[in-house]
């Protein structure tokens, strides 16, 4: 589709455009991994839970909260990446020319989905493993307070653990609201979308 001088400026742009969403990927996956490596972190060097804040609140509460404030803020750089790859996508269609679809084109578009998508799921996964072990030490203390007849710092627990288990902020947030699904579904419909249309304009 493109003749001398054209081909060698489209290439450029390929090159430079390619290079740019890789370079995107690059930084939210590195962010990504950190901020993994950093809930495994906090849950290794943090004082026990029976530590406990100014309002009594214990420091599985604390740490979830710290979690949940985090990813809130590193979850939405999940979805950067996935922003300008259906532009990527979109742009090989023969509406705009008869452009083709290289098979290293196709794996380079399909490696930058699988990569984004696997650091996002293990962030969601360290997240939900340290909510797990807040609850399990939560319980434990709301036991322990119970048992030395303690009600109101029982209450405190029973209300930090309802709190815990409630959270839904960042990578604690459901699957309806997770921003790694709607990172998915933006490039997947996009494509699905694009490639419906470009078969119809084939056929005309």
């Amino acid at each position: 589709p493109c003749r001398d001088e054209s081909c060698v400026a489209d290439n450029i742009i390929s090159f430079a455009s390619i290079t740019a969403q890789i370079l995107l990927l690059y930084i939210v996956v590195d962010v990504t991994l950190a901020c993994s490596r950093w809930i495994i972190a906090l849950r290794n060097t943090r004082s026990r839970v029976e530590e406990e804040n100014s309002q009594g609140y214990p420091g599985a509460w604390v740490e979830i909260e710290f979690i949940a404030r985090r990813t809130q803020e590193v979850s939405r750089l999940v979805l950067y990446p996935f922003l300008t790859l259906p532009l990527l996508i979109l742009a090989q269609f023969s509406f705009f020319d008869r452009w083709h679809w290289p098979v290293s084109l196709l794996v380079i578009y399909a490696s930058l989905l699988a990569l984004a998508l696997a650091t996002a799921i293990i962030l969601r996964r360290c997240a939900e493993t340290a909510r797990a072990r807040a609850c399990e030490e939560v319980r434990a203390l709301r036991v322990r307070a119970i048992e030395v007849n303690n009600p109101e710092r029982a209450a405190r627990m029973e209300t930090a653990l309802r709190e815990i288990e409630s959270e839904c902020r960042g990578a604690f947030s459901p699957l309806s609201q997770n921003p790694v699904l709607a990172a998915v579904l933006l490039p997947v419909s996009g494509a699905g979308t694009g490639l419906a249309l470009d078969s119809l304009l084939k056929t005309l």
